[in-house]
């Protein structure tokens, strides 16, 4: 189970992943069970939300896992290599805020704040691609090992930097994303959960993430998140407000 406090505009909420524990006070306050795999007790005390994701079994040989992948990703991964890609996992908050933010600054969507990361503590590992000793491209990913689970949180790249050749940031990334499984399968995690996947989307930039995702081979998942109301309904009001929701 990982358990972090999060800043949503004003309110202070709790988020747990994975596991679900019932709190008689859970009622009266914002929290919120987000993807939890198995049935939960009391569903009727809170607002349940369906989604979806894709995962990827690492109960499988490195060999396997690489020869699920699509053609063109199996080459643009070898050429990251060939060009000196280097990637690693350091717990670099700082590095990570700077690059993501860039990121999120240039696609128009949330921005990350430090304090969130800090507050998910050991469940949180940072990977970052670097070509010429400068990071093109980062992942972060909430962890359990107690469910075996790893679940991409937020990724970010140079990809709108003019003076990055952007073909060489789209094989670094595909390669740290390559590398992240092996890492967790290294350390026994047995499922990679690529972090969502928005089914049936109309919306283009979505599809292409679904895109993305779907060439590393996996499958689609449901997921299954619980609300208790008073943070559910303020989200669902935020996001009728916030023209970054649309």
């Amino acid at each position: 189970m990982v358990v972090f406090k999060k800043k949503f505009y004003l309110f202070q909420v709790t988020d747990t992943w994975f596991n679900h524990k019932f709190k008689f006070n859970d009622l009266y306050t914002f929290k919120v069970y987000s993807y939890v795999n198995k049935p939960i007790q009391h569903q009727f005390l809170y607002k349940k939300e369906i989604s979806h994701t894709l995962i990827l079994s690492l109960l499988q040989s490195n060999e396997d896992i690489f020869s699920g992948f699509r053609a063109t990703y199996k080459n643009e991964i070898n050429k990251a290599v060939k060009r000196g890609v280097q990637t690693k996992f350091i717990n670099d908050i700082d590095l990570f805020v700077s690059l993501y933010n860039d990121f999120a600054q240039s696609k128009n969507i949330y921005p990350v704040r430090k304090k969130i990361l800090e507050n998910i503590g050991n469940n949180l590992q940072l990977s970052f691609a670097y070509f010429d000793n400068s990071p093109v491209a980062a992942h972060a990913y909430i962890t359990d090992i107690d469910s075996g689970i790893t679940r991409l949180y937020l990724s970010g790249s140079q990809r709108f930097n003019n003076y990055i050749d952007k073909n060489l940031v789209g094989y670094a990334n595909k390669l740290l994303m390559y590398d992240d499984m092996l890492h967790f399968k290294e350390l026994n995690y047995k499922t990679f959960d690529f972090g969502g996947y928005a089914l049936n989307t109309k919306n283009k930039s979505l599809q292409g993430i679904n895109d993305f995702k779907e060439s590393f081979g996996g499958e689609i998942n449901v997921c299954d998140s619980y609300y208790t109301y008073l943070y559910y309904y303020l989200k669902r009001i935020t996001e009728k407000l916030d023209k970054r929701y649309s």
